[in-house]
């Protein structure tokens, strides 16, 4: 089977409303998480840099870094914590696992898993841009 038809197969799948709360499930955490990390080492560019005069980050490249690396780190944490809220309705949970049912790897341990694997990439890589960020 190659991959095109893969995705085709996956693509003509019943796909239940119940993923729609998927969206708010990950977006809230994803920018509550960045606005939270981004004041946080908005303070600590202050703290390094006691000259700079900005609000939260500074319009500097060091800014953008920051802002980009953190966007980066929180997407798959917060693709997670939308799995596990999704996942604690159960209604939700129901029509998930009926679709999963068809293709491997989309039950909800597989795209935990599967996130898990992209956070330990992403997270690091974010992280890392964010603190060159703070030293520009």
């Amino acid at each position: 089977m190659s991959y095109l038809h893969s995705g085709r197969r996956r693509a003509g799948r019943q796909m239940s409303p119940w993923n729609l709360f998927f969206i708010p499930a990950a977006l809230v955490p994803w920018f509550a998480g960045w606005w939270a990390s981004a004041l946080f080492l908005g303070y600590i560019y202050r703290l390094i840099h006691p000259r700079a005069s900005f609000i939260v980050l500074p319009e500097t490249a060091g800014g953008m870094l920051i802002a980009l690396g953190l966007l980066f780190a929180w997407c798959p944490v917060a693709a997670l914590i939308g799995n596990v809220l999704a996942h604690a309705i159960p209604a939700a949970r129901r029509a998930h696992d009926q679709e999963s049912s068809t293709a491997l790897g989309t039950d909800y341990r597989g795209a935990n898993r599967g996130l898990i694997r992209l956070a330990a990439v992403l997270l690091p890589l974010g992280l890392g841009l964010s603190f060159v960020g703070l030293l520009l």
